[in-house]
């Protein structure tokens, strides 16, 4: 599921996800949350390894800074999930997929 998240509090907590889309020209890429939102990041916000160092599919943890022109939020502190394996195909909603 794409599309706007809901309001709620969201204040340091931190959320988990898979790593859908990176655009290398850019240094940005794209998280799909466990909770099927997706969120935006740039190189900038990654802590404990290196941009180019992540991967599609890879898990993270992050956490939501919410401005008021974006039209998606924008994840801060993208850190790599070691505690996390990847999801199965049957654990994705459907439609979830990386195209």
């Amino acid at each position: 599921m794409t599309g706007s998240v809901p309001i709620r509090k969201l204040n340091g907590q931190k959320l988990k996800g898979e790593i859908v889309r990176l655009f290398h020209r850019q240094d940005t890429g794209i998280i799909r949350g466990d909770d099927g939102y997706d969120v935006g990041f740039h190189a900038l916000s990654v802590e404990g390894t290196s941009y180019a160092a992540l991967f599609l599919g890879e898990r993270v943890t992050y956490q939501l800074s919410f401005s008021r022109n974006g039209k998606i939020p924008t994840a801060m502190n993208v850190q790599p999930d070691h505690c996390s394996e990847p999801l199965s195909k049957e654990e994705r909603a459907g439609g979830n997929e990386p195209t």
